[in-house]
């Protein structure tokens, strides 16, 4: 099944510390590339030594994602976005 998103409603609908720490994972190039896995994708970010593995996906019609960071770097967990 494909999806399509929009891609400004979806920025829109994320929290403003949650864009400013992705913008600043892409500047640095600490965003590894994109992975097919599950039916979604995947990548590697490393934040300083941490590294952690975010993925996103369509699951039952809806857009979820998962990620093992917690509260890394002013990041949402997934359960808060």
């Amino acid at each position: 099944m494909a999806v399509r998103i929009d891609v400004s409603a979806f920025r829109s609908s994320i929290p403003a510390q949650v864009v400013a720490a992705a913008e600043r994972f892409l500047q640095d190039g600490s965003l590894g590339d994109l992975e097919a896995l599950g039916g979604g994708a995947r990548a590697v970010v490393r934040d300083g030594r941490i590294r952690f593995q975010p993925w996103v996906g369509v699951v039952d019609q809806a857009l979820i994602g998962d990620c093992d960071a917690g509260r890394m770097s002013g990041l949402a967990s997934p359960r808060e976005l």
